[in-house]
């Protein structure tokens, strides 16, 4: 309570800032920079200057976050439906679905093979590393094949599942 009492208050005009923006000014841009730099997830710059449609942009960083709709992550919203993966009947992951299950291995084995690699990637995290070793000058182009693999499996699950 002292403290309070003893707080100098000056009779002046308040000031209205935007504290996560130098100007002062908001801009929902300061935002999603705080809050990437807050969660330390990571630079997703990769993401939002690609040429892709939104919903694309969209459904690559709920991947990289691994918070995409996979069986695991409904469950943990307790959805009631089997966990398994309805191509292998593991349970479904982020990774499992996206990287080390059957279909998808086939996928990027078919990429391996087309561009002369000798391996395939594991997981979302992996994948960055994969693609820089293989193509180093193709960084243009290191985004739009994940995210256009991703999507062709998501939609390909998605069928079958859910059909």
């Amino acid at each position: 309570m002292n403290d309070i009492f003893s707080f100098h208050f000056e009779n002046s005009p308040d000031k209205i800032g935007w504290r996560w923006n130098r100007n002062g000014k908001f801009f929902t841009k300061s935002v999603y920079e705080h809050i990437s730099h807050r969660s330390c997830r990571g630079d997703f710059k990769h993401i939002w200057k690609s040429r892709l449609p939104y919903k694309i942009k969209i459904f690559t960083w709920l991947v990289e976050n691994k918070v995409v709709l996979t069986r695991d992550n409904l469950k943990k919203k307790n959805w009631p439906g089997d966990p398994s993966c309805c191509f292998c009947f593991q349970d479904e992951t982020v990774d499992h679905l996206f990287f080390t299950c059957p279909v998808a291995k086939v996928t990027w084995g078919v990429v391996s093979i087309c561009l002369g690699m000798t391996d395939i990637p594991q997981t979302t995290s992996q994948y960055r590393s994969w693609i820089k070793r293989w193509l180093p000058d193709g960084e243009a182009v290191h985004h739009l094949g994940f995210a256009g693999i991703c999507w062709a499996l998501w939609k390909c699950r998605n069928k079958a599942c859910f059909d």
